[in-house]
């Protein structure tokens, strides 16, 4: 089965903090590590599974907060959990809404030369 993705991907590890958006929530701000990330997404993981916390389900929204490698600019990206990973556990897809047209861009170059240079 062919995969569904709109932007490729690149694998690769970023800090990332996540808080989530909707007030009512039950799931406490977290840290996290990218997996992979792409123009428009990420694939993350959570140290220790759950440890700190529930984890966010399928269709929470989070603001997601990370910085490039070797770049100034720190990212703040409204985004919704499109599937909560069993198996590792702790592991999360994330889904980037609302983006910059600069934003974006710098996104894919950052992953286009990261798959030119591994």
């Amino acid at each position: 089965m062919p995969e569904r993705r709109n932007f490729p991907r690149v694998r690769v590890q970023i800090p990332v903090n996540c808080s989530p958006l909707n007030v009512r929530t039950v799931t406490p701000p977290f840290d996290g590590t990218t997996r992979d990330l792409s123009a428009g997404g990420l694939g993350l993981e959570i140290p220790n599974g759950s440890a700190t916390g529930p984890l966010p389900p399928e269709r929470s929204h989070l603001l997601v907060r990370f910085r490039l490698p070797e770049t100034p600019k720190a990212f703040q990206i409204p985004s919704r959990v499109v599937w909560v990973g069993r198996r590792p556990r702790g592991s999360l897809g994330i889904e980037f809404l609302i983006m910059t047209f600069e934003e974006r861009t710098s996104l894919a170059e950052f992953v286009e030369h990261n798959r030119q240079n591994p």
